[in-house]
């Protein structure tokens, strides 16, 4: 009998040591040290400790909110990012994870009230999420991963100038009333000085002159996607053969959190 109970109670102290193991790699695993333990991660963990989301969880915005999701995130995307990392196929695409609205919209964190009415100053321009949250001008439903980037860059999940461009001029063109250009700069005070001419711009657009009588070849590019573009993630002859379906490609890249940078070619708005 004493030898039955001894078995029993290594069986009890080994199942007790496996489920703390195990609940230790759970933990280890979920933390943003492990997921830069893969190479290809690294630009995207440094990006990311270079951001304002840098006291985030990695998993608070890459599984939606729910234990169920955070199960299932861990089990089937986890697994998955394991396989690919194994077997070498990211070596021949970049990784790609998808946030939600959910995750970003989720309690503690971006209320949507508070996004529609708080005015942020982007790049010299008074921005405002409403417009954005609606449907687009474009007939496009955006989400957050529309505008906010999640790849390698300087900041992680930050919004790039080009982005904005693609949507504010379509086909490299100035749009009324998307791209007024007062609507976001505002209208210039005081007194500009242009080849020894004093400019008062107050002046000029009381008088009903428009900004591109002399601010001229201020867009460049004209964000075309390229049909060999396609082939950097499709392969299936009956998928690149819908290349010309736009409602479908948007409807269903959007959904996928696929950033517009990813197909479009670049548009830049400056003063030459």
């Amino acid at each position: 009998m004493g030898g039955v109970r001894k078995l029993y109670l290594i069986i009890v102290i080994a199942l007790v040591a496996l489920v703390g193991i195990s609940f230790g790699l759970f933990e280890y695993t979920s933390t943003p040290s492990f997921c830069k333990s893969c190479h290809n991660m690294k630009p995207y963990y440094e990006s990311w400790k270079a951001s304002k989301h840098k006291d985030v969880n990695c998993l608070k915005c890459h599984f939606e909110p729910g234990f169920a999701s955070y199960v299932k995130g861990k089990v089937s995307t986890g697994l998955t990012h394991v396989v690919n990392y194994a077997a070498g196929t990211y070596k021949k695409r970049k990784p790609h994870a998808e946030i939600r609205d959910d995750s970003c919209l989720r309690e503690g964190c971006h209320e949507r009230k508070a996004l529609e009415t708080k005015r942020i100053q982007f790049k010299g321009v008074t921005f405002t999420h409403q417009p954005h949250l609606a449907r687009s001008d474009l007939g496009l439903s955006l989400r957050c991963t529309s505008c906010h980037s999640h790849t390698a860059q300087e900041a992680h999940f930050s919004v790039e100038e080009g982005t904005c461009f693609l949507c504010h001029f379509p086909k490299g063109e100035v749009k009324e009333p998307v791209s007024t250009c007062t609507f976001c700069h505002g209208e210039p005070k005081g007194i500009v000085k242009v080849g020894g001419e004093e400019i008062k711009h107050e002046d000029l657009l009381s008088s009903g002159a428009s900004c591109t009588q002399c601010h001229t070849s201020i867009v460049r590019g004209n964000g075309d996607v390229p049909s060999e573009t396609c082939a950097s993630c499709h392969s299936e002859p009956e998928t690149i053969g819908r290349y010309g379906e736009m409602d479908l490609i948007h409807r269903d890249h959007l959904s996928h959190s696929v950033e517009c940078s990813r197909c479009h070619l670049e548009v830049r708005h400056e003063l030459p």
